[in-house]
Formats: C-alpha cells, structure tokens, sequence
C-alpha cells in the first residue's frame, strides 16, 4: 500500500534512493497508525495550508487510492502525508522560505560539515543532496514545533548499522537545533543517520571520479574509438578527454589517469599515472586500466581548484577568541519585548558588532516570532540572528532593568530578564558557527549557565565561555 502511494507520483519524483526510502518509511508510519485509529493530529492552519497548496491533485488521488483499501484518513493524515513526499512533491508549501533567519541548505552544509569532519567525504559538493537534505530538515524542524512525534520502528537497527554516523549527526543537530530552542529526539535523529548513511555509502561505492586523457597519433579517428570504448567500459569515471602529444607537458598533471597507444618519453618521475594501452582495447588493458582506477580511487585525491576559504585556520581561532576576549556584559532599560531589542538593536551598531539597528532589530523579532526563544523556567532568553549586516561572530549578555514576559515552551509566559545574544555572518565559516552552537547547547543542557548569565561577573562569563568555545585560559 506505502509503495503505491509512491506510484502515484511521476517516476523523476524521488531525488535518489535515499530520498524515496526516507519517505516510504514516514507513509508506512503514518498508514499504519491511520489504520490502527491512531491518525496523527496536526493543527488546524498546517493542515488547511498544506492541502490547499495541493495543485497536482495529489491529495484527491490519495483518498480514492486508499478508499480502495477501506481506509478513510483524516485532513492531518492527508497533509503528514503530502509534506513527506519526495523530492520537489514534497513541503506541501507550507511555510517554504527561511522563517528561522536561517536557509535551511545552510543548516544541512552545518550538519555535513561535521559528518565530512569524522568521515572524510565531502557531501557538500552534491547540491542536489544538499537541497533534499535542507528539505528533510525543514520537516524534522516543523515536527519538533508542531510537537509531532513519530516512532521511529528502526531505531535500533539504524543504531547497529551507523553506530559512529549516529553519534556524529546526534552531535551536530545539538549543535545546529539548539540555536533555535530545539532538541530533536532520537527517532527523528534516526531517520535522519538512515537518509546520511544511505547517502555516504552510495558515494563509497561510486568512488570519486577518476579523470582520463586519451594520448593517441593515430589519428582523430582512432581516437574516438578508443574514446568511445573507454566510456563505455568505464561508466563511472569521468571526465573522458583526448588530446595530442604535444598536450602532455602542459596537461599531463591536470588528469588523474593518462592512456597512450605509445611509448612516451617520460621525463618527469610524476608521471607514474601513465599507462600505453593498445589502439584496440585489448581484455589485459582493461584488466591493467581497471587496477590502476581502484589504486587511484584508494589514494587522496588531487587538490581542487577553487576559491580560498575564507578565513585560514588561525584566523578562524582569533575570531573565537575574539568572541570570548571580547564578551559583552550592558544592561538595557525595562520595556516592551520590541523596546528592549530596539535597544541592544541600538548598542550592537554603536559598538560596530553590526549595521542597520532597523534591520537588524528586524532579523530579531522575525526569529522570535518562529517559537519560543525562552529556556524555560531560567529567566533567560536566546537571540541568535545570522546576517551580512554583522561585522564579527558575536556573543552578548544583556541584563534589564525589570523583566517582560515572554512566550516559553508550551504557550506559558515567562518572566525574561536577561538575553543571551548569539550573532554570525550569513556565511560564516562552519568551524565558527560549531564553537557557538555549543554555546547554545550549553544554555539547554546546563542549568547552571542560565543563572552565572543572570548573575556572574564579566570575568567569570569570560572564563566560562573560553570554555565551551574550547580556548585555553
């Protein structure tokens, strides 16, 4: 029944094999628990915008699909289901664009950059990936505001399986998620592990591409045979060139794997990567060609070219520092919640930390306005904005002269006396942004930093936040 749920949709629907397993999973959760009369219930507004957004008829096709089973969902049923399809299907419309200040393809290149850390494998590179893992992301995201829970059946066999993966991407949404007052349980952790874990061992076993450059003077003709033959015994290499003799010296170093139908002079010791083939593919060529791919395959691969990164390794450890050297501890005066960011709206720009006290006041309200900003029952808030109108990554405690009630978790109002302000460039380096995530994580899960942020001297905030930026005093 799940899979032909699927079969309803246009076949390029699913981006991968990844996407269309993580969304089979989601419709057999949600069929069995429709089936079991347990549907899930969403509120009224999601459901409302998501199936109105419906304009392939997708949700009409769905009924009359599964009344043919003898099963009637409900509208929450229906839009759970149309927001877990694959691919471009998926989403519903619901809320498309950056309501967290932040693009969701950033939160997935964060998530990455930390896989990438532990396993080596540069998923950030596939921008197909990363646009469906923004997606999935954006689902998880709304489920955990939505206060939706899904059983994750395979929870412990995705533990089996990625048992390293799993304590990576546990990590990471730490990190990432705590910024926004969001801890993601270990079912959602799981599904996620499963769509990564699929993702890096297709990648294994692909293997990167292997560049070739055909050397042959026999002619263009022979040429394109030889060409021809390579492409079509090799299918998962690529890029596939010819070129002349008189190319070697200048391209030579530019291809991972060079086949000449002759001898050629080899003055340079470099050119290990030289391998003379017969004009007619011979069984020991392919044989020799095949070996010398998976040796290439088994080695680091050549430096790309591309742009320099932004900041070099000690310039990114003198931004951290500069967070925590150059803390902030001001005292705003009581007021609305609008009156009080307008003010350290006002404090940042006259301090240089950033430009534009409208807009930046702005980016601040618009963040609160997602969800609860509030750590509950700690009398402290989290303001966490990313923007090009920031000078430096950033890290303020703002205490007032009063208290406002604010919105906590569950709809209660909290009284809110002091603001923990975490700010960052939009593309700040993922390094930076994983010092503050901890941050963050630490205003979650240590009940103690909310009261030192209450009451501490600036000194001993300075220490405290050279330690979880992991500086030495």
């Amino acid at each position: 029944m799940s899979k032909g749920v699927l079969k309803l949709l246009p076949d390029d629907s699913a981006e991968d094999d990844a996407s269309y397993l993580t969304s089979l999973l989601h419709i057999m959760v949600s069929l069995k628990q429709a089936s079991e009369g347990r549907p899930i219930a969403l509120p009224d507004e999601f459901v409302r915008e998501v199936i109105s957004a419906d304009r392939t008829g997708f949700c009409k096709k769905l009924r009359a699909y599964l009344s043919a089973f003898g099963l009637t969902i409900t509208d929450g049923e229906l839009a759970y289901l149309r927001v877990h399809l694959p691919g471009r299907y998926g989403g519903g419309g619901y809320r498309e664009a950056g309501e967290t200040g932040v693009p969701f393809d950033r939160l997935a290149e964060e998530v990455l950059y930390e896989v990438e850390k532990r396993f080596g494998t540069d998923l950030k590179a596939d921008s197909r990936f990363v646009a469906a893992l923004s997606r999935y992301l954006k689902l998880i995201f709304y489920r955990a505001k939505l206060g939706i829970q899904i059983k994750n059946s395979m929870l412990g066999a995705v533990r089996d399986r990625y048992g390293e993966l799993f304590g990576v991407v546990e990590k990471a949404c730490r990190l990432i998620f705590s910024k926004y007052n969001v801890l993601l349980p270990e079912d959602e952790i799981g599904f996620l592990v499963l769509y990564i874990g699929a993702r890096l061992e297709q990648t294994a076993r692909r293997g990167r591409r292997v560049s070739i450059l055909i050397l042959c003077p026999n002619g263009v003709f022979a040429s394109r045979i030889l060409l021809r033959k390579i492409r079509s015994v090799f299918q998962d290499v690529g890029p596939v060139e010819v070129g002349s003799l008189r190319d070697l010296p200048e391209k030579g170093r530019g291809y991972d794997l060079i086949l000449s139908t002759v001898e050629v002079g080899r003055q340079d010791p470099q050119e290990e990567n030289l391998l003379v083939v017969s004009p007619f593919l011979s069984d020991g060529d392919i044989v020799r060609i095949g070996e010398r791919i998976r040796g290439i395959r088994g080695r680091p691969g050549r430096a790309e070219t591309g742009p320099p990164a932004a900041e070099s390794g000690a310039e990114k450890e003198a931004l951290v520092r500069g967070m925590a050297e150059g803390l902030w501890l001001k005292t705003v005066p009581a007021g609305s919640f609008e009156a009080v960011v307008g003010s350290i709206a006002a404090a940042l720009c006259d301090g240089n930390v950033a430009r534009d006290r409208g807009e930046i006041g702005r980016l601040i309200l618009k963040r609160e306005k997602m969800g609860s900003i509030v750590i509950p029952h700690s009398h402290v808030s989290l303001l966490h904005i990313r923007s090009d109108l920031v000078n430096r990554p950033f890290v303020g405690v703002f205490r007032m002269d009063g208290s406002v009630l604010m919105e906590s978790a569950g709809f209660a109002q909290e009284p809110v006396d002091t603001f923990l302000v975490l700010l960052a460039r939009e593309n700040e380096s993922p390094a930076v942004l994983e010092k503050m995530g901890n941050v963050s994580v630490a205003l979650i899960e240590d009940a103690k930093f909310p009261a030192m942020l209450r009451q501490s001297r600036p000194d001993d905030l300075r220490a405290l936040l050279k330690d979880l930026l992991g500086l030495r005093r």
